[in-house]
């Protein structure tokens, strides 16, 4: 959302970001992306899916919807996106987001 912001501006009218990163620099969050790439390189997605549906769900029915879906992932666009995730920096951008966030 926040790279749509920064470079869409006008495809948007705001936007709502919940728990978005504008980089990860914290040893907690680089460790867990990375385990996570090499689960989804290890093609361990259903360990993956199973990690990440838990720990964003708090109902069974949305824990079984998130999971059902995470396991459809191609592990290389998983792989791929993890790493992307630990290189991704927008922070000196963010002052320029002139929608509602």
């Amino acid at each position: 959302m926040l790279e749509f912001l920064l470079s869409h501006k006008d495809r948007a009218l705001g936007g709502v970001i919940i728990s978005g990163m504008s980089e990860v620099r914290d040893f907690y969050n680089e460790k867990r992306i990375a385990i996570a790439r090499l689960l989804s390189k290890a093609k361990a997605k259903h360990l993956l899916g199973l990690a990440v549906s838990w720990g964003n769900s708090n109902t069974f029915k949305t824990f079984t919807n998130m999971f059902r879906d995470a396991v459809k992932g191609d592990p290389r666009n998983i792989s791929q996106y993890y790493l992307y995730s630990l290189q991704y920096n927008c922070t000196d951008q963010l002052h320029t987001i002139s929608l509602p966030v």
